[in-house]
């Protein structure tokens, strides 16, 4: 699907699930980078340098984490 996106020239959001690597992602980013989601109460965003193995050069990542979600990072 990714690889289908990216040929396409379509700016896409895919969700990755939260595995070891996903989550040593999250882990990596300074407490500085994180920001407000806008129109998302209690959620933050960060930009990441992470995109799961075998997917096309030039994937950005950016992680969402809800309120919720933090705790389980």
């Amino acid at each position: 699907m990714a690889y289908a996106a990216v040929t396409a020239g379509a700016e896409v959001a895919i969700a990755a699930v939260r595995n070891p690597a996903v989550r040593a992602a999250i882990r990596s980013i300074p407490r500085t980078a994180w920001r407000r989601a806008k129109g998302m109460p209690g959620a933050q965003v960060a930009a990441v340098d992470y995109a799961p193995a075998g997917w096309p050069a030039g994937i950005s990542g950016v992680i969402l984490l809800g309120e919720a979600s933090n705790a389980v990072c």
